[in-house]
């Protein structure tokens, strides 16, 4: 009797502290909505933050945009980036690029760095705006300027690919280096395919296994696949096909295409050993790296 008494007794602190909980988050939203109504651009832009991440129980995009555009007339540039985003992917709303490039432009203007170079990209495609790359790449460089990964990304392929600048190989791998030395998974690869190819830069085995493995730890599918057909061809080192199914094992866990037909193809060529101890090796690779 004395352990039922016990759990009930749990439980209802349960309920009641999950009630409290409720009862503040309430409170909250209801003092901004307060703050907000009588003006004030802080209030409006908490209140939108907090509808659109569910931050007080409540998730209200539609609502969220409102308050963030009722912000941006006031001036708040992380307002005007957040409505942008909203209008640009269709978040509460009907995707409308006119107002997303309205938004950011300014955000942008405001020096918000994402929303640069989000701009960037709705002129170098046409989208919202007339197509405009000199434009896009001024955005691009600004954005750059404050160290944003994916600006640095976008302008690297700019010259890449002769996108209205001249083919440029030499900048283009220096800003892969820069964006891949802050972690984006896109550069990383693309340095990596750069030194497999000798494309732009002298071709090194080493270099090109060392960022096709920084860009599969941060996430990158094709990375993983293409250090796959490395191990099992043999391409740079020695053939190791025990190494190339942890690989190709790793780019189907990440959606790699055709990576399960290559993990069953490097299979047949493994002791049952070896397979156990890759299978654990990725496991931990997935749980460190890839979070699921």
């Amino acid at each position: 009797m004395r352990v039922l008494n016990l759990l009930t007794a749990a439980i209802f602190l349960a309920v009641s502290t999950f009630s409290v909980a409720q009862d503040a988050e309430k409170s909250t939203l209801q003092e901004l909505r307060k703050r907000a109504a009588g003006g004030d651009v802080e209030a409006m832009f908490e209140l939108a933050d907090d509808l659109d991440e569910g931050s007080s129980g409540e998730v209200n995009d539609p609502e969220a945009l409102k308050w963030f555009e009722k912000a941006a007339a006031k001036g708040h540039v992380d307002a005007a980036s957040r409505a942008g985003y909203m209008y640009d992917v269709g978040e509460g709303t009907k995707e409308n690029n006119a107002l997303a490039a309205k938004y950011y432009l300014q955000a942008a203007k405001g020096g918000e760095d994402v929303s640069q170079h989000n701009l960037g990209l709705l002129y170098e495609d046409g989208e919202g705006v007339k197509q405009d790359l000199e434009r896009a790449r001024y955005w691009y460089e600004k954005s750059a300027e404050q160290n944003y990964d994916s600006a640095i990304y976008s302008l690297a392929l700019m010259y890449d690919n002769g996108t209205g600048v001249a083919v440029d190989k030499a900048k283009a791998i220096a800003l892969y280096t820069r964006a891949a030395d802050l972690d984006h998974p896109s550069s990383n690869y693309n340095l990596a395919i750069s030194y497999d190819e000798g494309d732009g830069t002298p071709e090194d085995d080493d270099k090109a296994i060392e960022y096709y493995t920084r860009a599969a730890r941060l996430g990158h599918a094709d990375a993983m696949y293409n250090l796959g057909n490395t191990y099992v061809y043999g391409d740079g080192v020695k053939v190791q096909n025990a190494r190339g199914y942890y690989w190709f094992k790793l780019a189907e866990h990440a959606g790699s295409e055709g990576a399960d037909e290559q993990r069953l193809a490097a299979q047949k060529k493994i002791s049952a050993a070896d397979k156990a101890r890759m299978d654990v090796e990725a496991d931990s690779f997935i749980e460190r790296y890839l979070g699921n």
